[in-house]
């Protein structure tokens, strides 16, 4: 935390030292470098600014430069122009360099690089520290941070993540395979332990799923997941599925075909809400006002202590967090909340 704070201030001095005197609308920016390294959320939730961009500019180059692990969701993004994953896939200069979360590195770039202007989240946060109750969500944080040269926007964000017609004939193919109809996911994992909703609730709310809805259950996650997928599947007395081991896209695929989502705060949580599908998000450590799923069919559910919001790392009640405060009744009730409209209409 104190890293990213020391970040962030460079960051904030950088943008100032380039931005001088400048006004940022006077510029028709022809070649404009997006930065966005971090995790799979972040990048759902920056999809936005792309199409902003692309609006503003229809015939700017833009280019992405992204990691490896998130490239996959904006590979066929039509506002974008090109991705790079390594600052030698980097050529020329660009007129305007927007850091939506950088590092070292791609502050370090900037300063050598010297763009007509640059936009970075480090000045927002600050700004909106000082001038708001609270952070807002992400979506409209990132939107903020780039409108010094779009001017203010009205219209609601839409996330849209762009699939290929293999990865519905994935999707498709593993549901006929196995016999699926109609569904609801689990993901059931997250990185950190204080965000992670016990395995025998998901069980215990597996059962209640199937009695109320009849739906199947499949649970997807990441092939180092699968243990802990395989542990709660044990626990339920009938059979339910696992997806994993598949890429990014065809799980939004997957999701984009289910009747709802269920899971911990992650990526594939804000993944399945771009997928315009009932999302219900479980948080526990972290700041749900700010990285709650953003959609019309999207929920969450989180019990905010004292404590909060909290560092995710250090918890003051480490023998019972406040993942666990979840119960299953509570998640049944938004699971109600968000699929009556959806059910009205079959």
């Amino acid at each position: 935390m104190y890293r990213w704070k020391i970040v962030y201030s460079f960051s904030i001095l950088t943008s100032l030292l380039i931005n001088r005197w400048k006004n940022p609308l006077k510029k028709n920016y022809r070649r404009i470098l997006v930065m966005r390294h971090d995790e799979i959320g972040d990048m759902i939730t920056t999809l936005p600014v792309f199409t902003a961009l692309r609006e503003k500019y229809p015939e700017s180059e833009i280019t992405v430069w992204c990691s490896l692990l998130t490239k996959p969701l904006i590979e066929n993004n039509p506002a974008i122009n090109f991705i790079v994953t390594n600052k030698n896939e980097l050529h020329g200069s660009y007129d305007l360099i927007i850091d939506l979360r950088g590092n070292s590195e791609t502050l370090w770039y900037a300063f050598m690089h010297q763009p007509y202007y640059r936009l970075d989240r480090g000045t927002i946060r600050l700004k909106n520290k000082f001038s708001l109750p609270e952070h807002p969500l992400e979506v409209f944080t990132n939107l903020q941070i780039i409108t010094p040269v779009i001017g203010n926007s009205n219209a609601d964000p839409v996330l849209k993540i762009y699939l290929t017609k293999k990865n519905q004939i994935t999707a498709k193919t593993y549901l006929n395979d196995n016999r699926i109809s109609t569904f609801c996911i689990f993901h059931t994992a997250a990185r950190n332990e204080l965000k992670r909703w016990p395995a025998i609730k998901f069980a215990g709310l597996a059962k209640e799923i199937k009695k109320e809805y009849g739906w199947d259950i499949v649970m997807v996650g990441t092939p180092s997941e699968l243990n802990e997928i395989q542990k709660i599947q044990s626990m339920i007395p009938f059979k339910t599925y696992s997806f994993t081991g598949f890429s990014l896209t065809d799980f939004a695929a997957l999701a984009s075909m289910a009747a709802c989502f269920i899971g911990n705060d992650s990526g594939p949580m804000h993944i399945a809400s771009a997928m315009d599908i009932p999302v219900v998000g479980l948080f526990g450590a972290g700041e749900s006002h700010t990285f709650a799923p953003y959609g019309r069919k999207a929920t969450y559910i989180h019990h905010k202590l004292e404590c909060y919001p909290c560092d995710t790392l250090h918890c003051v009640r480490a023998d019972n967090p406040c993942i666990n405060l979840i119960q299953i009744n509570e998640v049944l009730e938004k699971v109600r909340q968000v699929t009556e409209p959806v059910s009205l209409l079959q």
